[in-house]
């Protein structure tokens, strides 16, 4: 995470915990909703950020395209816009929601296997590592055709592989090791 990512993330946990403490979950869909609009459509934050555009313009596109959006972070957006940052909301955004993920002890994962697995495998497994991590953790399911099977998380700081790929460049390692 960047310095001015960071910063501004700070500041709105700061200030999400001195207005609205009580809807956490809240800002963390909606923050989650726009890093997933700004993955599709980069023009978004692109048109942003073009300084042409007077900033009333900006603020009402804003409005009209996310009126669904809490007030404190439909501010948050013009607070970034109006002082140039645009060109970084996507990093802002996900520093922010990697500190409300932190404030409700949350870890995002991923999980790579060969094949998609069910959802009742991703819950058994996610069970098993809060077990073990003593907090919530979530996954998403990614296929990896370079698995050959089993699977691999990767979590924040953490990386569990199971996958029959580690097995077999493991055992090569050892082989070689003993050739020596």
């Amino acid at each position: 995470m960047n310095e001015l990512a960071s910063r501004y993330s700070i500041g709105f946990i700061e200030a999400l915990i001195e207005l609205d403490k009580s809807n956490v979950l809240k800002y963390r869909d909606e923050f989650e909703t726009l890093i997933e609009v700004l993955k599709k459509e980069p023009d978004f934050a692109e048109f942003l950020g073009v300084l042409d555009i007077d900033f009333k313009v900006k603020e009402k596109f804003v409005k009209n395209n996310l009126k669904d959006f809490s007030p404190l972070t439909l501010n948050f957006i013009m607070l970034i816009v109006s002082k140039n940052r645009a060109y970084f909301l996507r990093s802002i955004l996900e520093a922010t929601l990697e500190k409300i993920n932190e404030f409700l002890k949350i870890e995002d994962g991923v999980i790579y296997s060969s094949k998609p697995l069910s959802t009742k495998v991703i819950k058994e497994i996610i069970d098993a590592l809060e077990k073990n991590k003593m907090h919530k953790i979530q996954l998403v399911n990614k296929v990896d055709e370079n698995l050959i099977g089993g699977f691999k998380i990767v979590l924040t700081n953490d990386i569990y592989d199971a996958s029959i790929k580690e097995q077999l460049d493991k055992l090569k390692k050892t082989l070689l090791m003993e050739d020596n």
